[in-house]
């Protein structure tokens, strides 16, 4: 009897530790595909400030052709996942129900776009750290953002500009 009740405290402990190895493993996969994926807007701006690192947002609209091609062309590719680690990458869907708030101000999706200088999809934002948006000269003219489709060669141009600094005193178009 002594036997077998060891044999199954032995089976019990075994399960458990092969249950909570499977919750770490699952919990360490979860959050590399919320970090590859984009964080939600109020969550990554949180996570920029705790992280001090610059925010790129991501501003789209759900069926939009060329959305949709940005991300099977650009940001499926692993050269622009890697750089993408060297911000806190922002999804935020123009044409979603979702509230943020920014600034101290709860505005939709769709009003924190405009606020933001978007006219079309997809368009690109810089912040700092802080949530302030990041300006800089394109074309000699001051710009928040980056409207329209980009290929991996000039988006990838894009980050290193803005993730070198660049973007403090040089042209974008130098670029692209």
């Amino acid at each position: 009897m002594v036997q077998n009740e060891y044999s199954e405290f032995n089976n019990f402990i075994m399960q458990t530790i092969k249950a909570n190895i499977l919750v770490i493993l699952l919990i360490l996969v979860f959050s590399g595909y919320v970090h590859s994926q984009g964080y939600e807007f109020d969550q990554g701006l949180t996570t920029a400030k705790s992280q001090n690192k610059m925010v790129l947002i991501y501003i789209y609209t759900e069926g939009d052709r060329w959305c949709d091609k940005m991300v099977s062309e650009v940001y499926s590719k692993p050269e622009v996942q890697k750089a993408l680690n060297d911000f806190i990458f922002i999804k935020l869907n123009a044409g979603s129900a979702n509230n943020y708030t920014y600034n101290n101000e709860k505005l939709s999706a769709t009003n924190l776009s405009k606020k933001l200088g978007v006219m079309s999809y997809p368009t690109h934002v810089f912040m700092n750290p802080d949530g302030s948006q990041i300006s800089f000269n394109y074309n000699g003219m001051s710009v928040n953002n980056i409207p329209g489709f980009l290929d991996e060669e000039d988006f990838s141009a894009m980050l290193n500009y803005m993730k070198t600094g660049k973007y403090k005193s040089e042209d974008l178009s130098k670029y692209f």
